[in-house]
């Protein structure tokens, strides 16, 4: 089996017509001996390593995967949007407040003379949970008027909206701000 790979060696060099010593013809025949029996090993080590690949592969992949969700399965956060049924407001206004990438929205909502807070917590909490099904945004303010404002962004903060990703608002909180 070696002495093919030297008569090939031999019949390429006798196409490019260089002659060919003996010393070096038995020299390359040694450093094929060499590298033969090292070719089980190399391929059981290359089979090895294509096995581990494929199941890190498939673990990172199984890992990975999340399933997309809106933010709106978090019973925490909309506690009370489902308590403002029978409530009549009016939005009066929706203005967009955009700066480069980052999606603001600000409500102007006009609400009933007899309103308690817990009533503007559970409108705030329904109109936010509504917007953001329909739509990503860094941070949505509702205006009350004479009653205060409310606002949802990141850590309740409406100047952090933007710095961090919506990421299915899981760092996003209602921030109330009574006046009476």
């Amino acid at each position: 089996m070696y002495d093919f790979y030297i008569l090939v060696v031999k019949e390429r060099c006798g196409l490019c017509r260089k002659s060919w010593r003996g010393d070096a013809a038995s020299k390359l025949s040694k450093k094929l001996k060499n590298l033969l029996p090292v070719s089980k090993p190399i391929f059981f080590f290359l089979f090895l390593c294509l096995f581990y690949l494929a199941l890190i592969f498939i673990f990172f992949t199984a890992s990975c995967y999340k399933e997309e969700s809106t933010g709106l399965e978090r019973n925490d956060l909309f506690s009370l949007a489902d308590k403002s049924q029978g409530i009549s407001y009016t939005i009066k206004e929706r203005e967009s407040i955009n700066i480069s990438n980052i999606h603001r929205l600000r409500f102007c909502v006009e609400a009933p003379n007899s309103i308690s807070n817990e009533q503007i917590m559970s409108i705030a909490q329904k109109i936010v949970k509504n917007t953001i099904a329909h739509e990503e945004c860094h941070s949505i303010t509702l205006d009350f008027g004479l009653y205060g404002y409310v606002d949802f962004a990141p850590y309740g903060n409406w100047v952090k909206a933007g710095e961090i990703p919506i990421d299915n608002y899981k760092d996003y909180k209602f921030k109330y701000f009574f006046f009476k």
